[in-house]
């Protein structure tokens, strides 16, 4: 259906319904900003189904004014595809421009790209299937939106991709956009240029042509970001240089300058699974689209075509008793359906497999975001961590001595911060039946220390208690004593973890099947009366204890790769592979390995 035929005036919603559904435009309904103005999280009331809605209010000042307000409702109010994002309405009362859109639950793609653990999660599979589905919006805008018609979008980026429950793409952000003839030979419309820097077609940027094949070399610089899991927009240093993604590509594939290029566009965090020929396919025709001359640029026909075949590539490399739903099942734990409703934020998977990975390469939080869970890398069993606001610690909600405050470091959204205290005592709990059976497992306090602490160079003792077993050990402490000649041979130190936190062990237990009851863990001074503080507490973790010790606070990973090699060089051949315990990623790999282009 065409613009035209939309009756405007019934997609009009009252502005007292908007600021309703954000709490008068409140940072709490707040999801994303840009230079057009913010977005908003909001619940329509009955009248409009209660759908849940992202909320776009135009800022005065900012690069899309009145004209582009229009300019998208018209456009957007016409549109019909899965992979567009559904207009809901508008709104211009009282010098408002508002333009209410379905909620994407997933955001957008830029958010998965510029977290390493949530990109973490973002297997090649789901890239190659949300590039499709993108690509095909954008077959739709240039083809499909109106009899003699096409629209060029003129800022597609990974910011506006937007991804749903499924993690289908959705293109978005259509303020920028242009109506151009679509039954013309080589039709182009000369524009000032407008878009984002790192994502412009040069030839647009240089002449104003703008043309559909400005979209194509917009979508080719998505395609590298996700690829090598680099932004365009996020500056890297090479060999004393600083080097942005397309700087990258051109070094590589154009100049052939850069030593190792390709390592270089492998996005590290998914290298280890993906199929050497269907990542070149899918760079080849990435490159084609950011070609100089617009007129050796890729249809997007043919891109749609070259995804597809490079996703069927990727499939059938796979080996199919290894890969098939019913072993990935059988590596989940057996109550992975209540963790993935626990979760705070929906956990995008299409298969047994994605979840598998998704659990085992980062952590999910659960349970109000009180409490953090993952698979162990090394052995596939569950490993937890309760942050500070699951714990009891003494006076913590007493402002005069700690105070709630949050650091990007954390995954929590709150840790707890000391002020000042003159006994300190941290204590915590967690049912036994959440855990994997038969482990043994290694509880560790995690936290870290002000430049300006004071008081934490005392002795202390921890305690580990499960099923009538109680494990103390004295003599622990957070901060090594200055005095190098106080510290005796039994003294316990903290270690510094990969990801900046120090962490001391508590102790350890073994669950059995079976077993039932609480594990209480407790870090508590010895002598009182010795005022401290700069303390910053993260949590308690709990990790399966493995045979070679691999913890985060070994400077050290494992990472995919090498835990297939290390399982590989434990067996002569593939074909005599010893049987390995039920959810050691390594066996995964190494079933595999044969099939997959090293």
């Amino acid at each position: 259906m065409s613009s035209s035929e939309v009756d405007l005036e019934k997609c009009r919603i009252p502005l007292a319904e908007i600021t309703r559904a954000t709490k008068n435009f409140s940072s709490d309904t707040l999801v994303g900003d840009g230079g057009f103005g913010m977005v908003y999280r909001g619940q329509l009331s009955n009248h409009w189904k209660k759908q849940l809605v992202a909320i776009k209010r135009l800022d005065p000042n900012g690069y899309q004014g009145t004209k582009e307000f229009h300019n998208e409702v018209k456009l957007v109010s016409g549109f019909n595809h899965p992979n567009i994002i559904p207009f809901v309405g508008y709104c211009d009362d009282e010098d408002e421009k508002i333009i209410v859109y379905k909620y994407a639950t997933n955001r957008c793609l830029d958010y998965h790209l510029r977290d390493p653990d949530k990109r973490r999660c973002l297997t090649w599979e789901q890239r190659l299937k949300i590039c499709l589905g993108a690509a095909y919006g954008l077959k739709y805008l240039h083809s499909d939106v109106g009899d003699d018609s096409r629209v060029i979008h003129r800022d597609l980026k990974s910011a506006n991709i937007l991804l749903d429950d499924n993690l289908e793409a959705k293109i978005c952000d259509f303020g920028l956009s242009r109506l151009s003839p679509r039954n013309q030979q080589d039709t182009h419309v000369c524009t000032r240029a407008a878009g984002t820097r790192f994502y412009i077609d040069p030839s647009y940027m240089e002449r104003g042509r703008l043309s559909k094949e400005s979209d194509i070399y917009s979508f080719g610089v998505v395609m590298f970001e996700m690829s090598s899991g680099i932004l365009a927009y996020n500056a890297r240093h090479f060999e004393d240089k600083e080097l942005y993604l397309i700087d990258l590509v051109r070094s590589y594939y154009d100049d052939h300058k850069l030593v190792d290029g390709l390592d270089k566009l492998i996005d590290t965090t998914i290298k280890d699974l993906i199929h050497m020929r269907s990542f070149d396919k899918f760079n080849e025709i990435a490159h084609e689209c950011i070609n100089f001359d617009f007129r050796k640029r890729p249809t997007v026909d043919r891109i749609i075509k070259t995804i597809d075949e490079a996703l069927n590539i990727q499939l059938s490399g796979l080996d199919s008793a290894a890969y098939s739903e019913a072993f990935w099942k059988g590596l989940l734990p057996p109550d992975y359906q209540e963790i993935i409703e626990r979760a705070v934020s929906p956990l995008g998977f299409a298969s047994k497999k994605e979840l598998y990975f998704c659990l085992s390469d980062s952590h999910i939080l659960l349970d109000r975001g009180y409490l953090s869970f993952q698979l162990d890398m090394e052995t596939g069993k569950k490993s937890y961590m309760l942050g500070a606001k699951e714990l009891l610690i003494d006076w913590q909600d007493e402002p005069r001595y700690w105070e709630w405050g949050h650091t990007l470091k954390s995954r929590f959204s709150e840790v707890c911060i000391l002020k000042s205290v003159c006994w300190l005592s941290i204590h915590g709990k967690i049912a036994s039946v959440m855990l994997s059976p038969y482990t043994t497992y290694v509880a560790y306090l995690v936290f870290r220390t002000t430049s300006n602490s004071e008081g934490l160079s005392v002795p202390a003792k921890t305690m580990v208690r499960f099923g009538g077993i109680k494990m103390e050990t004295e003599n622990v402490y957070l901060k090594r004593p200055e005095a190098s000649e106080k510290w005796q041979e039994n003294d316990v130190f903290p270690f510094r973890r990969k990801d900046g936190w120090m962490e001391i062990k508590l102790g350890e237990f073994e669950y059995n099947e079976g077993d039932v009851g609480e594990i209480e863990m407790a870090f508590e001074e010895v002598k009182r009366l010795n005022w401290k503080h700069g303390l910053i507490v993260e949590g308690i973790e709990l990790r399966p204890k493995t045979t070679d010790q691999y913890s985060p606070s070994v400077k050290h990973t494992y990472t995919h790769k090498q835990r297939e090699r290390k399982m590989i060089n434990k067996s002569t051949s593939l074909s005599s592979l010893p049987v390995l315990p039920k959810g050691c990623l390594s066996s995964v790999l190494s079933l595999t390995s044969a099939r997959k282009v090293l």
